[in-house]
């Protein structure tokens, strides 16, 4: 089968086959425990609102509105510099890709970014392959999709290598060992990509090289005032026994259509009619109604009526 790929880089959604598809970066959230970062993006909150208290008021005038106090929590992350290692390292990664494909350096940060990325290259003698720079990956038969920023030759071995500016990649790294082990054991990789603005599309694929190393990927660990990038080892031998959970866990998702056909309503043993004619009082038959209002036939209002005739005489 030849699969279609769309990426939309402005809203960084991917649809594969005319279906929208999960994101690896997704499913790599999946396994491990989420409590600290939930906790963490609660308190960039409540800093942005502190220090921006407008923000409180745009809450107060919609408060039932979940999408606009929704865009407000992000604006009040926005406020705290929460986003500003995930804005920099968008641009770390822009800048890294221009280098390695002879691109053209338009800004001095992109220059100085470029600088800092080629030096750390040389230290760790990673050699890179353009062939496998910034390409895509996917999962057809679960839906699952990602964009691998290298395939490179890292002291000789070829492996999967990541660019991250935020630290907690290689200190709480199961994350970014699921990440890079289904970047590594997608069936499918890009062969050719077609860009237009922000949309690329693949319908070329091709296997991973058959060398990739699939129990160790590398993720290089360059952030602000870095003047040269780390080298991190990731064990990725064991992220693939997460990537398999995860993976699981989005199949399972989607079972049971997505889970609507996991519950249904309990029709009662009792027989309606007899529930009517047993009605002490016009409240309790208006009861029944609403509690059965989706079977309620012609017949049963005929009983209804019956019934109130009958309460109303005294012909209990």
């Amino acid at each position: 089968m030849t699969h279609r790929l769309v990426y939309n880089d402005s809203t960084h959604s991917y649809t594969l086959n005319g279906r929208r598809c999960k994101s690896v970066t997704a499913v790599a959230k999946i396994v491990p425990d989420s409590y600290a970062l939930e906790q963490w993006r609660k308190r960039q909150v409540a800093i942005g609102m502190t220090l921006e208290p407008r923000l409180a008021e745009r809450v107060a005038v919609d408060l039932d509105n979940r999408e606009t106090v929704d865009r407000v929590c992000e604006d009040a992350m926005q406020v705290a510099g929460a986003h500003h290692a995930a804005n920099r390292g968008t641009q770390r990664h822009r800048a890294s890709e221009l280098a390695d494909l002879g691109g053209k350096l338009l800004t001095e940060q992109q220059r100085a970014d470029a600088a800092a990325w080629q030096r750390t290259l040389e230290r760790y003698e990673i050699e890179i392959d353009p062939t496998f720079v910034e390409g895509f990956a996917i999962w057809p038969e679960h839906g699952v999709v990602g964009r691998y920023d290298r395939l490179a030759r890292v002291r000789g071995r070829r492996r999967v290598v990541d660019l991250k500016s935020g630290e907690n990649a290689v200190r709480y790294p199961q994350g970014t060992a699921v990440q890079l082990s289904l970047y590594g054991r997608a069936p499918l990789i890009s062969a050719g990509i077609e860009v237009a603005g922000d949309r690329s599309t693949v319908t070329e694929w091709m296997p991973p090289p058959a060398d990739l190393d699939l129990s160790i990927g590398n993720v290089v660990l360059l952030g602000d005032g870095m003047d040269v990038g780390e080298l991190w080892d990731i064990d990725i031998e064991h992220g693939w026994a997460g990537a398999q959970l995860g993976l699981s866990i989005v199949d399972w998702r989607k079972a049971q259509r997505y889970g609507a056909e996991l519950s249904r309503r309990v029709e009662p043993t009792t027989n309606l009619i007899d529930l009517i004619n047993r009605a002490g009082d016009e409240p309790e038959l208006d009861r029944i109604w609403q509690l059965h209002a989706s079977t309620w036939t012609p017949e049963h209002s005929t009983a209804a009526k019956q019934r109130l005739a009958a309460i109303a005489t005294g012909a209990l």
